[in-house]
């Protein structure tokens, strides 16, 4: 299967969005064919979207947050009923300088996709200015990214299954790369660099020292960064290396570690029991409404 830009499509998230999204989205719809909103927050902001600059563009409002990985399956479902090959996946966060995604496009050109379920940008913050490497094209072997920045064979994540509905935010990225490897399918990160917004960053001290950072995100993400994250390990666990399985277990220990260190802590500390509960009694999804 060729890639050509004909046959590629962008499926970007808003979630309260402002004017900032959209130049984000003009950052790359002039790369696409077809540009595609799907706006999970509980107003319609269609004002927005008239501002993008693509003649080829649909807007979906679900008037409420049903998650991220259901939006991109609304997205990529409506592009493979419209015979596309390809999608771009982006947050509203982030944004391509020309040239990145000049090489992104490059890139896809490039690669042979048969047996490849996608290939990723590497996202750096919007005040990074060391990016090296600019002028290489290179491929880099992963068994998963975010999902910002990605373009995904459509092929390929039709007959794995597209995002799982039910882990409605976290590890949503990290899962569909870890199904993708088990189905014999290869992702690769590009050298293409995608500016991409973090979270604000908390540094732990002790005893003057940095002992490590996080992103601070509301209580509620920990518990699905935590349920999540507990199912990732029970899935896939036994089927990849040792490494896998102690970074997993790492990232679990740092999560519930956070709530040490943030404000609203008796919140926190709540919703980390309950993600430990729900995984224990097999409830993904239950709270899929539970972020609005």
């Amino acid at each position: 299967m060729n890639f050509t830009s004909k046959s590629l499509a962008s499926v970007t998230i808003w979630y309260n969005p402002d004017i900032e999204m959209v130049e984000n989205v003009n950052s790359y719809s002039g790369q696409v064919e077809k540009v595609i909103i799907v706006d999970n927050s509980l107003k319609d902001n269609s004002n927005l979207f008239n501002q993008i600059r693509s003649d080829n563009k649909i807007y979906i409002t679900n008037t409420g947050n049903v998650g991220i990985a259901t939006a991109l399956n609304q997205g990529l479902n409506l592009l493979i009923n419209d015979n596309y090959n390809f999608a771009l996946t982006m947050d509203q966060d982030s944004y391509f300088e020309t040239e990145q995604i000049d090489k992104l496009i490059l890139s896809a050109k490039t690669i042979v996709w048969e047996n490849v379920c996608f290939i990723a940008s590497i996202p750096t913050s919007v005040d990074d200015n060391n990016l090296i490497g600019e002028n290489q094209l290179e491929f880099k072997p992963t068994l998963g990214a975010i999902t910002s920045g990605n373009i995904v064979n459509l092929a390929a994540a039709k007959k794995i299954g597209l995002f799982k509905d039910e882990l409605f935010i976290d590890h949503v990225d990290h899962e569909f790369g870890l199904r993708a490897h088990m189905n014999n399918y290869k992702m690769f990160y590009t050298t293409a660099f995608l500016r991409h917004k973090l979270g604000l960053r908390k540094n732990v001290i002790l005893f003057n020292k940095k002992i490590f950072s996080f992103t601070s995100h509301p209580p509620v993400r920990s518990y699905y960064a935590i349920r999540n994250g507990l199912y990732l390990y029970k899935t896939y666990g036994s089927q990849h290396p040792s490494s896998f399985r102690k970074k997993c277990i790492v990232m679990l220990v740092r999560e519930a570690a956070k709530a040490f260190f943030e404000d609203r802590k008796l919140e926190r500390f709540s919703l980390v029991y309950k993600a430990f509960i729900d995984y224990k009694r097999n409830k993904l999804g239950e709270y899929k409404n539970y972020a609005n």
